[in-house]
Formats: C-alpha cells, structure tokens, sequence
C-alpha cells in the first residue's frame, strides 16, 4: 500500500536496449576499447543472458559440457542443443545451470575468453579482488552512460534483450512486452525455455522479462503514467 514505489513481477516496459535505440555491439566495443574485461563481461551477458554478477564470476575453462553431462532438465528444454556452457560462479542463490550453446558467436566468445583468461581464472582484470573488479565494471558503465539516466539501459538490460529475443526466436513472434497482442500458439514452451535458460525455477519468471498475456489472451497493459514502481528481475 506504500505511495511511493510499487514491486511488479510482470513486465510493462521492454528494457532491452535496442528498445532504447542503443547499438549493442557497437557500445560494447566502445567499452571494450576502454577496458577489455569490461568489455568482455558485458559480451557475455549479451551472448548468453547472464547476471552481470555472473559474467564477472565465469570461468571458461572446462565450462563447455556435452548434452549428457549437462543438468537433465536444462538439457530437456534444448533437446536441439548438443553442447550447453556451465554457469556456476556468481549464480542467484548459488545455483548452478547449464545454458544451451545456440550460436557461432556464443561459441566464438567462449573460445575467445579461454584463450584471454588464465586456466582456473573468471573474467577479471588479473591482481583484482572480486569486489575491485565489481567497481570498476560499474565505475566504466557509468563512464560510458550505461545507465538509466543517460542512456536509459543497464547491464541488466542485456538479459531482457536476451531473454526477448530468444522468445522471438522460438514463437517467430514479438514477446508481448515488445508489442505483440495475441498469444502464439507455443506462448508457453517458450516461456518455460526462456526462464530455464536464465536460470530460474518457475515459469512465471519469464513473465519479469517479456510480459504477459491477459485472460483473454490480450497483452497486458503498462501502469498510468505517473504510477510509480520498481520491476522485480
């Protein structure tokens, strides 16, 4: 009931950043130019829709894992996946999961950080503490207006970019928090692949990401202007 602030877990507003007119790959290289880790920590919360936490923690040596060594209910919802890459460091509640490997730059930027990143070493400035390497990341956002004031994203952006895409890719469809006003008919096995890849237990989480459907299968509508609230993501 509080006046201020209001915590929805459905998402009214597409925070990836393409919405907001920001060249991704453009912008990481500009990054990337500056600092390489930073860089490197933004590519693959794009590539893979990882928590910036968890783009700071990943170790790509051995992460790599074939179909059967992979969780079972990971590999369940990617049953086109062969190969799945583990995130075990830096997870939500200290949950490991295993993403499917879906595309040649996936590929390529795991190669890539297993060439640049010392064996048994995460992504991070060598000599650096976690927490030094967690202010600089945001230190270098801020410089490059990775921000919500600025340029109207955050880091976390890259997951709901990630998490909207990939709904895109298996309806053939725009998520409803992209436009879309009427449900595809396989609305919910993308749900269910878009919050097991992200890492999460409950279908319903993808709803954080790319919106909802109301009861009569229409889009659901964002918040009157002037209401405002804090999306749970």
């Amino acid at each position: 009931d509080s006046p201020h602030a209001h915590r929805r877990q459905v998402a009214v507003e597409d925070r990836s950043w393409t919405a907001h007119g920001v060249d991704i790959e453009a912008k990481i290289a500009e990054v990337a130019a500056f600092d390489q880790w930073v860089g490197l920590q933004l590519e693959i919360c794009y590539r893979f829709g990882a928590r910036p936490k968890e783009a700071r923690h990943f170790r790509p040596h051995g992460a790599l894992i074939p179909r059967e060594l992979a969780f079972e209910r990971d590999a369940a919802a990617y049953p086109e996946c062969e190969e799945f890459v583990r995130f075990a460091q830096g997870t939500k509640g200290g949950r490991p999961r295993d993403e499917p490997l879906q595309t040649p730059e996936q590929r390529e930027l795991l190669l890539r950080l297993q060439r640049i990143v010392a064996k048994g070493w995460y992504v991070g400035q060598p000599g650096r503490t976690a927490y030094q390497n967690e202010n600089r990341f945001y230190n270098v956002l801020r410089r490059f207006g990775i921000t919500r004031t600025a340029l109207g994203v955050t880091a976390h952006g890259l997951r709901h970019q990630s998490a909207n895409d990939g709904y895109e890719a298996d309806t053939g469809a725009l998520s409803p928090v992209r436009g879309q006003q009427e449900r595809p008919e396989n609305d919910a096995d993308a749900r269910y692949r878009t919050a097991i890849r992200l890492g999460h237990s409950r279908l319903r989480s993808s709803t954080f990401y790319v919106g909802t459907m109301g009861k009569n299968g229409q889009a659901a509508k964002p918040a009157p202007d002037g209401d405002p609230m804090e999306q749970s993501a």
